[in-house]
């Protein structure tokens, strides 16, 4: 898209989508954390936030490394929106300085 057809009432819609996806994944992880401490199972609690860890870190490094977006959809058009309208602002801030 270029940065004249982006329509900003979509890109709410798609924030707010992106929002409740992160919510949504943060409860079941939630429950799932409680359950294991619940249950007395400290091991699989711990490898549970080894693991979780590392995706991040390894999500995190590919996305610095290669500069392309991941995750569904509705996050990669988010982020590109980001991208370019965060970019425009601190290039026309640069100007003024």
């Amino acid at each position: 898209m270029d940065e004249t057809q982006w329509d900003i009432q979509e890109v709410k819609h798609l924030k707010k989508k992106q929002l409740f996806q992160n919510n949504l994944v943060m409860l079941l992880l939630f429950v799932l954390f409680g359950y294991l401490a619940e249950n007395r199972k400290p091991s699989l609690l711990i490898g549970g936030f080894c693991v979780l860890l590392w995706i991040i870190v390894v999500i995190t490094l590919y996305v610095l490394k290669t500069g392309s977006p991941i995750g569904t959809k509705t996050s990669r058009i988010v982020q590109e929106f980001d991208r370019r309208s965060f970019g425009r602002e601190a290039l026309e801030a640069k100007k003024y300085d």
